[in-house]
């Protein structure tokens, strides 16, 4: 395999993909894959070199509409929060849900996993709590993790006050088999707890594009992992550092 032979293939996949660059990366990562798998001798260090670089500048000149989700920051999650009626367990789920995505920048395969009680470490004060990551996308194999959350004040809008507001609402502590986030149904006007079922990804993205729709926003522009960008947006505008420890739940 060489150089001219790689870039062959990359600009003939961009081509293909109308110009957009957005997958360039996984073709070259796939094309390895092939290579080694057949027993292709790959491209030498200075050609891995050369090809990163016409890479970057390919993505440099990508000149498609970007598709990407727009970022969920916490101005808008205050706005939709506003806009729901708490006093109603499921919009208080949502939302419960909305500011922990958004907190913890996670991905919604890290939260809708049948979470239980006590996948859920709270502190003595109740103003910490430590949530087990068996596995996530970049932590595969070995024992679990823990993400962090701090709430600052519990006048905030931020996950650790929603998520104690929660606990107490449906008198989870102590019940350690519990699921956190169970399922609502909707039948004849009536809405039922279903404790055996984990409310599902789907239930929560239809929850937040109707609340998108009410506040007049084009729903289609936002989706599940736009509360990881809108998290990570939030953390670099008030330059906390990356190596900061714990994670603040709540970003002023």
């Amino acid at each position: 395999m060489s150089y001219v032979g790689v870039m062959a293939y990359l600009l003939e996949y961009v081509r293909g993909a109308g110009g957009s660059t957005l997958s360039v990366t996984n073709a070259l990562s796939n094309l390895r894959s092939y290579c080694k798998k057949n027993s292709i001798r790959w491209l030498s260090s200075a050609d891995i070199y050369l090809v990163s670089r016409a890479v970057k500048l390919l993505q440099l000149n990508d000149t498609t509409p970007s598709k990407r989700s727009e970022a969920i920051t916490m101005d808008l999650i205050t706005q939709l929060i506003e806009l729901m009626d708490l006093a109603q367990e499921e919009q208080l789920m949502q939302a419960t849900l909305f500011l922990l995505a958004h907190d913890g920048c996670f991905r919604l395969d890290e939260l809708f996993r049948n979470l239980r009680v006590s996948d859920f470490r709270w502190t003595n004060s109740r103003r910490t709590v430590f949530l087990n990551m068996v596995r996530t996308k970049t932590h595969r194999r070995g024992d679990p993790i823990e993400a962090e959350l701090v709430g600052l004040d519990d006048s905030k809008m931020c996950s650790v006050v929603f998520l104690r507001r929660w606990f107490d609402k449906m008198q989870l502590w102590g019940k350690s088999a519990l699921l956190v986030f169970p399922q609502f149904t909707h039948y004849g006007g009536e809405t039922r707890v279903n404790h055996s079922r984990n409310y599902s990804r789907g239930m929560f993205v239809r929850g937040l594009r109707s609340t998108l729709q009410r506040l007049g926003l084009n729903r289609m522009r936002f989706s599940g992992h736009g509360f990881r960008a809108g998290g990570a947006t939030d953390l670099f505008a008030a330059r906390v550092p990356l190596p900061t420890r714990p994670r603040p739940a709540c970003v002023t």
